[in-house]
């Protein structure tokens, strides 16, 4: 019996025995656990890869490779593509929004593999970017083939495609009610009750999935309580996260179109590369992800921001820390689209929790420092994150539910409503698109 035979009649025989509505549950469940386990995977092997890295450029005589193993991941990842995949892989998660409004949510079945891979390879040796747009559209992949092989139809499809993005949302952060939301709001722009019940159940499979795996899940322990008084400056926040959302937004196109103008891949990754290397030799927190150095401003070790930069010498000077961390923040944007406009693989969700963060931290410093008020620092590192991710992705629920997850609790949960709200209606209004539906927009 051939492949075709055995889905026809296993189609038959579910469709006599086992109802719609039920079989759709049972196939969240499955995409929810097997998304939850290739983002361990990735988790893993990404990780893996950067210790190795890590270990080599610790040793004294190669300590000079640091600035350059972020090149090498971009040179690896244009190999993989351009001689493995022989140039096609869909890029981030606009591909994906695509998918679901022209292609009836079909998704090639090589993304459910070719991501991971590649941006495995980006974020292990020190791209400056994260791994959550690729896992969401392995997820999405997953859904989408999975569906395709049993036969089901558009409506279904999409929302199994859905389930398997939300699915690698909440494994990735450990944040289920996160995913779901990423999925209604950046995803689906129409969502019934009905949908809505496979993509929470597929969510709670890939959380529950990876918690089981998986221990090293990113979680910041800022709940301390806040006051009334702080509101002025979480609304001033909310601006200022709201128009460097902008700012990021229009950099990162700007940029990515330059890198777009070549045709030439080696090149380009070369190029990129060696910009990239100038970046971080200048500003060496823009290596990697950013999740350390979030790690150390909440734990108060911001000292080790200048760790192995030319201001090292200058910890004693809060003037000097501030400066440093706003010129990081503006040029984030550039190390990051230097990254995938150069060939590397990964998405901006990691780098706006990143700049958010920095702005938060800079912002209540310098407002601690001048007198204007005695801010928690910690809250203002949380409320940036929140208003950055709300700014570039258009999605201020996701924003919001993720930041209160990944810190433990609701503590803050006012501040990050308005910080998000605020945020998102100056980047809205500014830049009617998301940086996800931009990209589609610039091409009609």
């Amino acid at each position: 019996m051939d492949k075709k035979s055995l889905i026809t009649g296993f189609n038959q025989w579910r469709s006599k025995y086992v109802k719609d509505r039920t079989f759709l549950i049972i196939a969240s469940i499955i995409i929810g656990m097997v998304a939850g386990l290739v983002a361990v995977v990735l988790k893993v092997s990404t990780h893996y890869i950067h210790t190795q890295v890590q270990i080599l450029a610790s040793s004294e005589k190669f300590h000079f490779l640091f600035i350059l193993f972020p090149l090498t991941g971009i040179f690896l990842t244009v190999l993989f593509i351009q001689k493995i995949r022989k140039g096609k892989i869909g890029r981030g998660i606009a591909n994906i929004i695509h998918s679901i409004s022209k292609r009836s949510g079909s998704i090639p079945a090589d993304n459910m593999y070719s991501h991971a891979v590649s941006s495995a390879v980006t974020v292990g040796f020190g791209g400056s970017v994260g791994l959550e747009a690729p896992i969401v559209v392995t997820g999405s992949a997953i859904g989408s083939n999975i569906a395709g092989l049993l036969l089901m139809p558009r409506k279904e499809k999409i929302i199994l495609l859905a389930s398997g993005a939300a699915a690698g949302i909440a494994a990735i952060f450990n944040t289920p009610i996160a995913g779901v939301l990423f999925a209604m709001e950046v995803l689906l722009a129409e969502l019934s009750i009905p949908s809505f019940i496979p993509i929470l159940i597929a969510s709670a499979s890939g959380a529950v999935v990876s918690q089981a795996l998986f221990k090293g899940h990113i979680i910041f322990p800022l709940t301390q309580n806040w006051n009334m008084q702080a509101l002025p400056f979480y609304i001033l926040l909310g601006i200022m996260c709201g128009l460097l959302s902008v700012y990021f937004m229009r950099m990162y196109f700007l940029t990515e179109k330059k890198f777009s103008a070549s045709t030439n891949h080696y090149k380009k990754a070369i190029v990129g590369g060696v910009l990239l290397a100038a970046c971080i030799f200048l500003f060496p927190p823009l290596y990697g992800e950013g999740y350390v150095s979030i790690s150390d401003l909440v734990q108060g070790n911001e000292i080790l921001l200048l760790q192995n930069s030319l201001l090292e010498n200058f910890t004693t000077n809060e003037y000097v820390l501030v400066f440093f961390i706003v010129a990081i923040v503006l040029i984030k944007v550039f190390a990051t689209s230097i990254t995938i406009g150069a060939g590397g693989n990964g998405g901006v969700f990691a780098p706006s929790l990143f700049t958010g963060a920095l702005s938060g931290y800079a912002y209540a410093t310098l407002m601690n420092m001048t007198g204007s008020a005695n801010l928690v620092k910690e809250n203002f590192i949380a409320a940036g994150m929140a208003g950055m991710l709300s700014g570039l992705v258009h999605a201020p629920l996701t924003a919001i539910f993720l930041i209160a997850e990944i810190t433990g609790g609701y503590t803050l949960f006012i501040p990050l409503m308005i910080v998000s709200a605020i945020s998102y209606f100056i980047s809205k209004s500014l830049e009617p698109y998301s940086i996800y539906t931009g990209k589609l927009a610039q091409k009609g």
